[in-house]
């Protein structure tokens, strides 16, 4: 998913897919979802460097206003639930996201562990943050989940750009309270949250120093349902990388 801001980014993410094999032999389908915003040069660039990949424009429009402003995140998981049901299983992942050469593990193994070990869940997260939770939740997030401040203090921060998800009551389970919070005006982007952060700052774990919006708002979740037990639903993958571009260049 990229709108306008990330769609260099996007391209330089997808050149990777080609290091997979299930995605170079058809066998997995990848689909690239683009903001109203994206042109259609932007567009035409895609494609020339991935035309494996099914372009598909996203709307927010039957959503409340404040869902085009992109950077409040809101428009994600609303997305999200846009083409859920059309797999069993699908891998969410953003702009930032490179496939590695395939070694020890294949992207089949990831889609096989989602009808194995996670499927009680129905969630798989890839990638961790590095910092609790705590530091990055906005108070008002609190008035909306069932968690308390000794659990996000407890308990690390995973990435919401990189996922699995199962197409299952427990997949759903989490999606559509996702989908609420987003609507919810002081639900995943709160009055005067800010996504700038002070890193050394977020390590002391001793106050709010910013917020994460879509990713504190999946955490949270995760935390109501199943504790602070991240076993239940992280797991990182050597074939995946996170990369953070600050100039683009294609």
């Amino acid at each position: 998913m990229f709108s306008a801001n990330h769609a260099c980014e996007a391209i330089n993410s997808c050149r990777t897919y080609a290091n997979v094999s299930e995605i170079r032999d058809g066998n997995v389908a990848v689909i690239a979802l683009y903001a109203p915003d994206v042109s259609a040069k932007m567009l035409a660039d895609y494609h020339e460097n991935c035309p494996f990949v099914r372009l598909r424009p996203f709307t927010v429009d039957n959503y409340p206003a404040y869902f085009k402003d992109y950077r409040n995140y809101r428009f994600k998981f609303p997305t999200v639930v846009s083409v859920l049901p059309e797999f069993s299983t699908i891998m969410y992942i953003d702009a930032s996201i490179r496939f590695q050469k395939q070694k020890s593990e294949t992207l089949s193994d990831l889609f096989t562990s989602m009808e194995t070990k996670f499927a009680p869940q129905g969630i798989r997260l890839l990638s961790s943050a590095t910092h609790p939770n705590f530091p990055v939740v906005h108070p008002d997030m609190y008035e909306f989940f069932n968690v308390t401040e000794e659990q996000t203090k407890g308990s690390t921060q995973f990435q919401s750009g990189l996922y699995l998800l199962n197409n299952s009551p427990e997949g759903w389970n989490i999606v559509e309270k996702m989908v609420e919070c987003a609507v919810e005006p002081k639900c995943m982007a709160p009055k005067g949250a800010k996504v700038q952060c002070q890193y050394k700052e977020l390590k002391k774990n001793l106050k709010v120093i910013c917020h994460r919006f879509d990713q504190s708002a999946l955490n949270m979740r995760l935390i109501e349902l199943y504790g602070t037990n991240e076993t239940l639903y992280y797991q990182p993958s050597s074939i995946i990388k996170v990369v953070r571009m600050g100039k683009c260049k294609l």
